[in-house]
């Protein structure tokens, strides 16, 4: 990434890396290729993260922006709701209903595109602080991004950190043996003599051991809210990076990715900061790799479920499509026919077979009333459907399945 003198914003992608067709960041290696010649690809930690981890808060943040929006907006909603919708599309409308409603579903997108370009912002005036030296150096940024960066200074100067203490700054790490990359925001040396403040995250980090200095990897985060708030992603993000194998350069060179001592996720906010030192043991390194490779599983194997899954033999498919599909992958096999046992199987499974004699059947959800409690269970355990295990059990049913046709009424 190019250094601007003054340290002004430059919009540019993490080296080596661009947005796939499929949305998602992929690094390439300008050296490493692939057994067919091609450049060996490594997949973002933040694009497959995005995928598999839950994002419970996002709706009804989106739905809070969408409805303040409209409160805000309610006249021109309330003309655009008599104007018929056009065909000139959202950008060149002058306010029909249709390109109302796409303005105000769209309302949770702006904002989170206009909050990751911030984000991208307050990374670049950190590096570019580190770059000329730390200090009292201010990078020229827009005014909302210096409540972020001025935040940052303030944790800096408690913590005793300086440029001359930041080991790595904004810098791309790999994992060769898994297959995935990212971009590291900064890892830094803290001594614990430096400040009351070290000490303590020094303790923190260490569980209590006096030693002179640690070197933490930290992941930078800016809030816009007041209330400091961690997600899963952002520990799991931060275990990936610190379990990069090697540093990759610009043009392709590497050096070991150098042993730190731990992690911690920090938020900035205009009113202040705080941090969550990230455990890295074996178990949170395996959580990390249950996410790639479930993302793994999405992308290279779930479309093929119909396929790959275990199809059921050919007298099980519920459906002419099911068949269908199973002939099309399997074209040397043969359409199922109606046997005679087939036949007798469909017939018992309608009739009426006391289950124990002399007790009264009574179907009520599924369940024969009556029955003993050891058919019961034998009944719930193999036969989660209450249509199939009222059969199985000889319960006279009816065509909802539920009832028996006998039940007695009030």
């Amino acid at each position: 990434m190019s250094t601007d003198p003054t340290g002004v914003y430059v919009d540019e992608q993490p080296p080596n890396s661009a947005i796939g067709p499929d949305g998602r960041r992929w690094y390439t290696h300008p050296v490493r290729t692939t057994p067919d010649g091609g450049p060996q690809r490594y997949i973002s930690v933040t694009s497959f993260l995005d995928a598999t981890t839950p994002h419970d808060g996002l709706p009804p943040w989106y739905g809070n922006l969408a409805g303040d929006l409209a409160m805000e907006h309610l006249p021109l909603l309330i003309k655009a709701a008599r104007i018929e919708p056009c065909a000139g599309g959202i950008d060149r409308c002058r306010g029909c209903s249709a390109c109302a409603a796409r303005w105000l579903a769209e309302t949770g997108k702006r904002e989170s595109e206009r909050r990751t370009d911030e984000g991208k912002k307050f990374h670049y005036a950190v590096k570019m602080w580190v770059a000329f030296g730390g200090g009292d150096f201010v990078p020229e940024m827009d005014p909302e991004i210096k409540p972020y960066f001025e935040t940052f200074r303030k944790f800096a100067a408690a913590h005793g950190i300086t440029a001359a203490d930041v080991i790595l700054s904004e810098t791309t790490v790999l994992n060769h043996t898994h297959g995935y990359a990212g971009t590291l925001d900064l890892a830094v040396r803290i001594y614990t003599s430096a400040a009351p403040a070290a000490a303590e995250l020094v303790a923190k980090v260490t569980g209590g051991w006096e030693v002179d200095h640690v070197d933490l990897l930290v992941d930078l985060k800016s809030r816009e809210r007041a209330n400091p708030a961690f997600y899963i992603d952002m520990g799991l993000q931060v275990v990936g990076y610190a379990g990069a194998e090697v540093i990759m350069h610009p043009d392709g060179t590497e050096e070991p990715m150098p042993a730190l001592d731990g992690a911690i996720v920090l938020q900035v906010r205009p009113d202040g900061y705080d941090y969550r030192v990230v455990d890295l043991g074996e178990q949170e390194s395996r959580g990390f790799l249950a996410h790639l490779e479930a993302f793994r599983f999405q992308i290279e194997q779930a479309a093929f479920m119909g396929v790959r899954s275990h199809p059921l033999p050919d007298e099980m498919q519920g459906t002419k499509a099911a068949t269908a599909r199973v002939l099309s992958a399997n074209p040397h096999r043969k359409p199922p026919r109606k046997t005679a046992a087939r036949k007798a199987t469909k017939k018992a499974s309608r009739s009426t077979v006391p289950v124990e004699p002399g007790v009264a059947m009574t179907v009520t959800r599924g369940t024969p009333v009556g029955a003993s409690q050891g058919t019961i269970d034998e009944l719930r355990g193999k036969h989660p459907s209450p249509r199939l295990a009222a059969a199985v059990l000889g319960a006279p049913t009816s065509d909802d399945g539920l009832f028996a046709e006998d039940e007695p009424g009030f």
